[in-house]
């Protein structure tokens, strides 16, 4: 998620967004982003990306920003 930049445009869009990162500090970045432009759409949610547990068919759109893959 980094700084949640593509987070908060796609919170802005939509009715809910659920954002996910590793980084505790990252989530708490966006979270202070988030509350200074008055944005109460987005859930967030400390884990890895590679073990989300959500039914299949939970998400209409998953984007994944800033991520290696090895």
């Amino acid at each position: 998620m980094g700084m949640g930049s593509i987070l908060l445009v796609l919170a802005i869009l939509s009715n809910h967004v659920i954002a996910t990162d590793i980084a505790e500090n990252s989530i708490e970045l966006a979270k202070l982003r988030a509350k200074a432009l008055n944005i109460n759409s987005i859930q967030f949610l400390i884990g890895d990306a590679e073990a989300i547990h959500f039914p299949d068919n939970s998400f209409d759109v998953v984007t994944i920003v800033g991520s290696i893959s090895y």
